[in-house]
C-alpha cells in the first residue's frame, strides 16, 4: 500500500483516539519502511505503542529502517533477549548495522543474547573495520563445487534455508577453492540434469 500524508494523517487519528484494533490493521497494510517514518514523526511513548503492535518480523524490518535517535527511544525499555531476538530476523549486516547504534555495553548484552549460529554471522561481520567492505557484506551465499552435477546441485538447494532469494550461485575448483564463475539459477533449472556446473 502506498504511503501517502493522509495515511500518516489516519495513523495519527487512529492513535490519539485509541482505536487499537483499527490502528494494528492499518499498520499491517504499511510498508516497513514507511512505518518507520510514521514511527519518527511521533512521540515517544506513542512508538512504543505502535511498535508493540508489530509482528517479530516487521519490527524487525522496521528497526532497519530507523534512525539511530528513534532506534534508541523504541529498544531503550526492551530485554535484551526480546532485542536478540530481533536482530536474529535481520540480515548479518543490518544486524552489524543495528548493534553499531547503540551503546557498547547494551550491544555486547544482545550480541551474547543471540542464537549462536545468528551471533557467528554477525561477530563475523564485526571483525572487519567499520566502513569496509567486509563490514557490509553478507556472508549467506550458496558455493558448490564446479564438478558437482546440475541434479546435485538442484537437490542441495532444495534443502537450503537463506533470509533472502537465492539468485545464482558460486562454483569453485574443489582442489584450490578458488572461484570458477556463477551459474544463475534460471541456467541451472533450463539445463540437462547430468551437467555440470562447469558446463553451465
Amino acid at each position: 500500500v502506498a504511503f501517502s500524508e493522509d495515511s500518516s494523517e489516519h495513523l495519527a487519528k487512529l492513535l490519539a483516539s485509541r482505536q487499537w484494533k483499527q490502528l494494528r490493521e492499518a499498520i499491517g497494510r504499511i510498508d516497513p519502511a514507511d512505518l518507520a517514518d510514521f514511527i519518527e514523526e511521533i512521540n515517544s511513548d506513542d512508538r512504543d505503542v505502535v511498535f508493540s503492535m508489530l509482528d517479530i518480523e516487521t519490527a524487525s524490518d522496521v528497526l532497519v529502517e530507523l534512525q539511530p535517535s528513534a532506534i534508541d527511544d523504541v529498544v531503550e525499555d526492551l530485554p535484551s533477549e526480546q532485542i536478540a531476538d530481533l536482530a536474529e530476523q535481520m540480515e548479518p549486516d543490518e544486524a552489524v548495522e543495528f548493534l553499531e547504534d547503540l551503546d557498547q555495553e547494551q550491544s555486547e548484552e544482545i550480541l551474547a543474547a543471540m542464537e549462536p549460529d545468528k551471533r557467528d554471522g554477525v561477530s563475523d561481520l564485526l571483525r572487519y573495520e567499520e566502513d569496509s567492505a567486509g563490514r557490509i557484506m553478507t556472508p549467506e551465499m550458496l558455493s558448490y563445487p564446479v564438478t558437482m552435477s546440475v541434479r546435485e546441485a538442484r537437490t542441495a538447494l532444495a534443502t537450503v534455508e537463506l533470509s533472502d532469494p537465492v539468485l545464482n550461485i558460486y562454483a569453485f575448483d574443489p582442489d584450490t577453492e578458488a572461484l570458477i564463475g556463477t551459474v544463475v539459477l534460471t541456467d541451472l533449472f533450463g539445463a540437462r540434469p547430468s551437467a555440470t556446473l562447469d558446463e553451465i
